[in-house]
């Protein structure tokens, strides 16, 4: 297990992440070299492979039947999203954010992280805070905290 504690901030618009590395907070850089990665799962025209961020944020706008955003207002709730042929809830749709994040972490540090702490705003009830939980667990990560 790997000593980083990667802390997520799982935005309903964006998510951003960083790891303690001597004792500075690094933010972590996505694919393009962007520190915020929009929140928004797309579908690709072959309805096969599932993406995260920019380009989805882009498909919403193209073709929205193909996309989701705006998905953890509903954490906690027996909700799903459309997205072509497939329907995914909004605990599935934030673990494809949260692995994106965990495997742009990886690539920067050159090592595999296995745990988070991922920030949720203090009104949540305790199902949409499970709910986040079990998100982070579907995306390969053991909570450390929920903040």
């Amino acid at each position: 297990m790997s000593s980083d504690i990667l802390g997520i901030d799982l935005g309903t618009t964006n998510t951003v992440a960083a790891i303690l590395q001597d004792g500075e907070a690094l933010y972590v850089e996505n694919q393009l070299g962007e520190k915020l990665t929009p929140s928004v799962v797309g579908l690709d025209s072959t309805s096969k492979q599932l993406f995260v961020g920019r380009g989805a944020k882009e498909l919403l706008s193209m073709r929205p039947e193909s996309a989701a955003a705006a998905f953890k207002r509903n954490m906690g709730e027996d909700r799903s999203y459309k997205l072509g042929s497939r329907k995914l809830g909004p605990i599935e749709l934030s673990a494809h954010i949260l692995d994106r994040v965990r495997r742009d972490a990886e690539r920067v540090l050159g090592k595999s992280i296995d745990r988070c702490v991922v920030t949720v705003p203090a009104y949540l009830g305790e199902a949409q805070r499970q709910a986040t939980h079990k998100a982070a667990t579907l995306a390969g990560m053991t909570v450390e905290r929920l903040l």
